[in-house]
């Protein structure tokens, strides 16, 4: 028995013309097609398989346009839902087969018996088990004529047009106000039919037309209104948010193959109070969490704890932790059990749309190391849900059971008795060596996201990694943009002079030839000067 899969009826191109394939014979395996004009062609398995990887044979798909891509037996939506194996529809696609058999077989001719006998030549085709409306050779030949053309014989055109099409019951003014009416349904959020329809009403009245010549009930322009709804009309009426909600798909969840192929960085405030040491226990406030997580994998690939909200300096701290392997922990953190190896540079990162990813340097700093940033749609959560649930996982974990965890709302803990700010005892270091022992156990224990252990989908799927070889090329890559001017003195930036005789030289040697005429001393000896893009670190200056 052969291990394709062949059925009965299934069309192959080969160098002789188009054969339908008929059986298989159990003795010695051979391949038996046979083409509309009664001739047989044996073949074995081997055979067939090598001309169709030569491309000397091909598999024809009746339910396939004709640009290849895959179609359903429905032609693209040509009948409603429901409609599919209606009588009509049956009609129309046993009509539109016996055609397209006619058209690819070259050999029949136009005249009844022909016909006749080409429709018999079907007759054992097991396509006909569902396509079995009774087809004459006059109906064919009328829709040989006029339902399209070779190549091009969408199902629409077979069907009947009986009764089907709209009869026109107003005149023209009538009509145009119906339409101006719908238009004003739409236009703005509050109206309603109703409005709609006295608004129309005010219209005929106006123009002089008979009650008797237009709608006396609301039921005909509500049926016109319903034929309208569309993405299109929705956003107008409500708003494209709305319409998006209503009319598209919902979107996947976040998704990616190998590691580093896409990467989510996202913030967010710790549940606990932190504390500056634990001798005086000073109280510093609840710090923001940064971390970026491969979705690939759902490891952690870096974080940062800090006490400003998140910011540029954010982005670029943690982005030094993802390109930085944790080898420390060794010896750091050597009473925790197990290691770490999530780092490297991510081809993809998909961040918040908040105005701390959107800076310009920060795109252009991207670009140079190779990422692809991508913002998260506004009040989109589903974007960032691989973040949120890592984010919830610690909140539960633990965060809300360390001293000076917030467990809860302001109103709720009041009526507790519980006061997260004095009961803080947790040091911004001790913080730090809980959360790399809280990370090393998130990647060992099993994620239903994933449905695996991150850790060991991380070691399976990772075959090389890009890295920054000089991480502290990103302090000059992520700064800060701004424009200012170069003179013989140098820069004069945030009221301070940078300046270096050579380089200063050097720079308006090469740039003053393209800056702007006007901007110029007009004296012979005064300093030349043009405008310079600069990077700066505001945490470093």
């Amino acid at each position: 028995m052969t291990t394709l899969n062949l059925k009965p009826g299934d069309i192959y191109d080969f160098p002789d013309g188009r054969f339908r394939f008929l059986e298989e014979w159990a003795d010695d395996g051979t391949l038996w097609f046979i083409k509309s004009t009664g001739a047989r062609l044996p073949m074995t398995e081997v055979e067939l398989v090598d001309m169709l990887g030569a491309g000397e044979a091909k598999k024809v798909d009746i339910f396939k346009r004709s640009d290849g891509r895959p179609k359903s037996t429905n032609d693209l939506g040509d009948f409603g839902p429901g409609e599919e194996f209606s009588p009509e529809a049956i009609r129309a696609r046993t009509l539109q087969f016996f055609v397209r058999q006619w058209d690819d077989a070259k050999g029949p001719t136009l005249g009844r018996k022909g016909l006749g006998d080409f429709i018999n030549s079907f007759k054992h085709d097991d396509r006909l088990k569902l396509l079995n409306h009774p087809v004459k050779a006059t109906a064919l030949y009328n829709a040989i004529m006029n339902c399209g053309e070779p190549g091009a014989r969408p199902l629409r055109v077979f069907r009947s047009l009986r009764g089907k099409t709209e009869r026109k019951h107003f005149g023209k003014i009538v009509e145009e106000g119906l339409d101006q009416a719908v238009d004003f349904y739409w236009s703005l959020r509050p109206r309603t039919y109703t409005d709609a329809y006295a608004f129309f009403r005010d219209m005929m009245t106006t123009a002089g037309v008979p009650p008797e010549k237009f709608p006396r009930r609301m039921e005909t322009l509500r049926r016109r209104i319903n034929r309208t709804i569309n993405q299109e009309n929705w956003a107008r009426k409500y708003s494209r948010r709305e319409a998006t909600l209503k009319f598209e798909g919902v979107k996947d969840s976040l998704w990616a193959q190998e590691p580093l192929e896409l990467v989510i960085m996202d913030h967010t405030v710790i549940d606990t109070f932190v504390v500056f040491d634990n001798e005086f226990f000073l109280p510093l406030g609840r710090p923001t969490l940064t971390v970026a997580i491969d979705v690939a994998t759902r490891m952690i690939l870096g974080y940062l704890i800090s006490f400003e909200p998140a910011s540029l300096h954010s982005v670029l701290t943690t982005l030094k932790r993802v390109n930085r392997n944790k080898n420390y922990m060794a010896k750091l953190f050597s009473d925790i059990n197990g290691t770490w190896d999530g780092w490297g540079l991510p081809k993809s990162l998909l961040v918040d749309s908040g105005w701390e990813f959107k800076s310009p340097s920060l795109q252009d700093s991207l670009r140079d190391l190779g990422t692809e940033i991508i913002w998260s749609p506004v009040r989109t959560p589903q974007y960032k849900s691989v973040g949120e649930r890592f984010f919830k996982n610690l909140n539960d974990r633990l965060f809300h059971k360390l001293p000076g965890g917030v467990p809860a709302g302001p109103t709720e803990m009041r009526l507790i008795d519980v006061k997260p700010r004095e009961d803080a005892v947790i040091s911004l270091g001790a913080l730090d060596e809980i959360m790399h022992e809280a990370i090393v156990g998130y990647h060992d224990e099993f994620h239903t996201g994933i449905d695996d252990f991150p850790a060991e989908v991380w070691k399976r799927r990772l075959k090389s990694r890009d890295v920054i070889s000089d991480i502290n090329a990103l302090d000059h890559l992520l700064g800060r943009m701004a424009r200012v001017r170069l003179k013989r003195s140098g820069i004069r930036f945030k009221h301070m002079d940078f300046h270096d005789q050579q380089k200063t030289s050097k720079l308006l040697d090469d740039v003053s030839k393209n800056a702007n005429r006007r901007d110029q001393s007009k004296s012979p000896v005064g300093s030349a000067r043009c405008w310079v893009t600069i990077k700066w670190d505001p945490i470093d200056a």
